[in-house]
């Protein structure tokens, strides 16, 4: 089965559409960049906690077309 690729644009506004979202996160997301290529996605900046960081890069791997996530959060909290 052949899926349509995704954009990386696209892949980008879904993830920080859904770290927004997240009411766990709505703070943070403010202070996470969201970087794609391809299939790819990275995530850098700082979050408040550990738990933090594991919810944004479960949202990384939520979004459709996403097959590797690099996760370079920090933890300031």
């Amino acid at each position: 089965m052949l899926v349509p690729a995704v954009k990386a644009f696209e892949v980008k506004n879904t993830i920080e559409d859904a770290l927004k979202r997240n009411a766990r996160l709505l703070l943070a997301a403010q202070k996470i960049q969201v970087e794609s290529s391809g299939s790819k996605v990275i995530l850098s900046g700082s979050v408040g906690s550990w738990a933090d960081r594991d919810e944004a890069e479960h949202a990384a791997w939520s979004a459709r077309g996403v097959w590797e996530v690099e996760n370079k959060l920090t933890v300031t909290g």
